[in-house]
């Protein structure tokens, strides 16, 4: 028997309080009703970012930097979605113009939230039909920076619960009085919570990590001068003192190779690569530095390409294209004359540098094809030497740079089939195995295919921990106890996760079994077919037909958490008054095993459930709680109770007269002033937070 398919009314009331109860702001189970209305696998760096874009009540918002490509869109469509399913639904994403029709798209399609493109015209229509605050609507709106900017005052009347801002380096200026975009949406978005998404490092810029940190909240680290005091020192730069003594330290080692003292750093950015030649022209790597990074205007640039072009007049080298001769004058002074070249990607590209044996990785990309190209620009036929050193900058300190270097880590995909990346890359991630010397032994070692074999698999199982280390922790962060929990929990994108139901989903297509008996049919748990509307008063037009929830395949309507079928399903389940009744839990019809409930076979007792809503600062939490005791007195636990009412059950007899022990209540109000302490401390704590910033 399917668990599916043995539901009492007083499940399904249950069911529905669950699935729309608001829960605390640093709770990942918080993120589980918008991700079970999501068509999106989930990676763990975005389940960690949108975690942290609410973390506190108290903050009026947050800056989400990743890299480009890590799906910073995606972080924001869980926060919109979070917002959404709490009812909060005064939302606001500001784009550059060309990526509106881009947001509309994702957050319709992977987020099914409805979306509205405000722009010039629909502005004015609206104010021509009467509606005159056109920002305002049952729908997320996206409009450009341009257009927010000039209707600041409409922008600024509006009480958003969230305002989105995307390619929010834009704003970092915001400090210069006369940048009038920044300062005008700054002032019409005082007060208001917002999220900044950025993949633009901004480096060591003081002045521009104060105007994003003051956009966000004008009073969090007090004027520029201020900020200045207490986080700048653009003298002392832990990274660039890290580059002088590793540029010493592999210079060293080059002289005992007999190679050239030459090497090429690799940066992401032209800020960081002018601080590095401001760096390094105050060392003793001062002489023979050029800078390459695809258009090279600055004047030393300049004076090698007229030096290369007086020197090469009248030889096929010149090509009279201005940036291909750029190029090649520039490599020509880096291997004749120049000691260090300063590159960011475009020196990746379609050069040869196989004069150098030292690749600085002062930036690290997330990308491991771009790592294997830098050091391919080096280690190339032509190489003198076996051995080209790279240097990757890692800050261990820095949480961003920690993420970058696990994303590193993962793309590799080493065991799928032939390894993807070279031995160089591969010896950057710490597994604490030597990959060069093993894999060495294993083409020494290993003539017939099955060894081959054999040596690989022993080497993925002994890197198996170290791979998956960053999937690993975020399992940890969201996975409480084994058995059923362990597949029901919220789950990011492997391929069990995409072929079962994560906890809210099975919820959710149970209670909606139950209250379509009569007007569906159910083959499988994540499918039904629609035949007649459970709502025919309403007038909603619910189409029939087949539903299936979202990441499905086939060609269905998509059922989800917040669809218009299953919000009556849900209101109808809660508005149900239910009187004491005598429930048979049925185990042996569970498909699945429960260990904490194994004990209690045969036994009864009394089970009551309360919702518990109390105000957390600016915000309202609804708590679910059990009490539980069995005939002989002993008490069980929530998380025991909960699972109770995983198990099919059934109605038993007529409703009970006798009413429920005494001891139930006792426990009801423990519990409730237990959560009201949690609640208190937790209030306390980011009122400490807040108050130190």
């Amino acid at each position: 028997m399917s668990p599916t398919s043995s539901l009492t009314d007083y499940h399904a009331k249950y069911f529905a309080y669950e699935l729309t109860r608001r829960r605390p702001s640093d709770s990942p189970e918080r993120l589980a009703a918008a991700v079970a209305g999501a068509q999106v696998d989930l990676n763990p760096h975005q389940v960690d970012a949108a975690l942290f874009a609410f973390h506190s009540p108290l903050s009026k918002g947050a800056l989400l930097a990743d890299e480009v490509g890590l799906g910073k869109t995606i972080e924001a469509g869980l926060v919109l979605s979070q917002k959404w399913a709490e009812r909060k639904r005064r939302l606001l994403v500001i784009v550059p113009s060309n990526l509106r029709k881009q947001w509309h798209q994702e957050l319709t399609d992977k987020f099914f939230l409805p979306c509205r493109i405000l722009e010039e015209k629909s502005y004015n229509t609206a104010v021509r039909e009467g509606r005159f605050r056109p920002f305002e609507g049952e729908d997320v709106v996206i409009c450009s920076y341009h257009f927010a900017k000039k209707q600041a005052t409409d922008v600024a009347n509006t009480p958003w619960d969230l305002v989105v801002l995307d390619e929010a380096h834009r704003l970092r200026n915001v400090y210069k009085p006369d940048n009038v975009i920044s300062n005008t949406l700054k002032r019409a978005l005082a007060n208001k919570s917002k999220l900044l998404l950025t993949a633009t490092r901004l480096q060591n810029s003081i002045p521009e990590l104060f105007g994003l940190a003051s956009f966000i909240d004008e009073h969090a680290f007090g004027d520029l001068k201020s900020f200045r005091e207490q986080f700048a020192d653009i003298t002392q730069n832990a990274k660039g003192k890290a580059l002088l003594k590793a540029l010493d330290v592999a210079f060293k080692k080059a002289r005992e190779l007999g190679a050239d003292e030459k090497a090429i750093i690799f940066t992401e950015s032209r800020k960081t690569q002018s601080y590095l030649q401001r760096l390094l022209a105050d060392s003793p790597y001062a002489g023979g530095i050029v800078l390459f990074n695809g258009t090279n205007t600055d004047d030393r640039s300049k004076a090698i390409y007229t030096r290369w072009l007086n020197k090469n007049k009248g030889s096929d080298r010149v090509t009279d294209s201005k940036t291909a001769d750029m190029r090649s004058a520039l490599v020509d002074y880096f291997r004749d004359e120049g000691r260090i070249m300063i590159a960011t990607e475009a020196g990746a590209e379609g050069i040869n540098l196989q004069f150098c044996s030292l690749v600085v990785n002062y930036d690290l990309p997330w990308n491991p094809q771009r790592v294997e190209q830098r050091i391919g620009r080096c280690h190339r036929y032509g190489q003198k030497h076996d051995d080209v050193v790279v240097v990757n900058f890692l800050n261990n300190k820095n949480e961003a740079d920690q993420r970058v270097f696990q994303l590193l880590s993962e793309k590799f995909k080493l065991f799928e089939g032939v390894f993807g990346a070279s031995d160089e890359v591969l010896g950057a991630i710490e597994s604490g195995v030597d990959f060069e010397k093993r894999i060495n032994d294993i083409y020494q070692k290993c003539r017939k295919p099955e060894e081959i074999k054999v040596g690989f698999d022993q080497l993925q199982l002994e890197l198996n921990l170290e791979i998956n280390e960053a999937m690993s922790n975020t399992r940890r962060k969201l996975l409480e106890n084994f058995d059923d929990e362990v597949r029901e929990k919220l789950k990011v994108c492997d391929e069990a996760s995409r072929a079962s139901l994560n906890q809210f989903e099975r919820m959710l297509m149970r209670l909606t079994r139950h209250e379509l008996t009569n007007c569906a049919t159910f083959q499988v748990d994540s499918s039904f077919e629609l035949k007649s509307d459970p709502f025919p008063e309403k007038k909603n037009e619910i189409p029939l037909g087949r539903y299936e929830l979202p990441r499905r395949t086939g060609d269905a309507h998509l059922f989800r958490l917040n669809h218009p079928l299953a919000d009556p399903l849900k209101h109808r389940a809660q508005a149900r008054d239910l009187p004491v009744a005598k429930i048979n839990f049925q185990y042996k019809d569970h498909e699945g095993k429960i260990s904490v409930l194994e004990p209690l076979l045969g036994k009864s007792g009394w089970l009551s459930l309360n919702l518990f809503s109390i105000e957390a600062l600016d915000q309202a939490e609804d708590h679910i709680i059990f009490s539980t005791q069995l005939d002989d007195g002993t008490p069980l636990d929530g998380a025991v109770s909960r699972r109770l009412l995983s198990l099919p059950g059934q109605v038993v007899g007529n409703p009970i007269d006798t009413p429920p022990s005494e001891a139930l209540g006792t426990k009801t109000k423990e519990t409730q002033t237990t959560i009201q302490k949690a609640i208190s401390e937790r209030n306390s704590r980011f009122s400490k937070l807040r108050s130190k910033s």
